[in-house]
């Protein structure tokens, strides 16, 4: 039984611990090293033959995704994501500057090509973009604006 528990926590400690480092959420940071810290517990209880916290390890699980799903909601009061980082993240691309002039400004940067739905509900498909793009874009639709 122990084993089994085992290797349950290690599937899925493993499982947190390599989506913390592809998304960085916050409850992949405790779920991961929780469990698979209670995997190594249970296969250490396994080679003793016997519990070592009295056969709680199913509710040690559950107390760990508590405590993941308590600390990510913590972080994102504090924070305001979820992920767990250094700064703010920036999407790349032209560098900083232009990542915060596209966070200011809902659809800026975008092309606005032909059908293009950041023209807004009064400019249907084909009808004339309201203006040039972004500096350097090129003209998509061929009028000249």
């Amino acid at each position: 039984m122990l084993a089994g528990d085992g290797t349950a926590f290690l599937a899925a400690g493993g499982w947190c611990a390599l989506n913390f480092w592809r998304c960085r959420h916050a409850h992949c940071l405790i779920s991961g090293a929780g469990w698979i810290g209670l995997g190594v517990l249970a296969f250490v209880e396994a080679g003793l033959g016997r519990s070592m916290i009295d056969g709680y390890e199913q509710p040690a699980l559950v107390t760990v995704l508590a405590a993941a799903v308590a600390f990510e909601g913590a972080w994102y009061l504090a924070r305001g994501t979820n992920a767990v980082t250094s700064g703010p993240q920036m999407p790349a691309g032209r560098g900083h500057a232009h990542a915060r002039h596209l966070l200011a400004e809902p659809g800026a940067g975008l092309p606005l090509a032909v059908g293009d739905a950041s023209r807004g509900p009064d400019h249907p498909a084909g009808a004339p973009a309201r203006g040039p793009g972004p500096p350097g874009q090129a003209d998509l639709n061929g009028d000249g604006a």
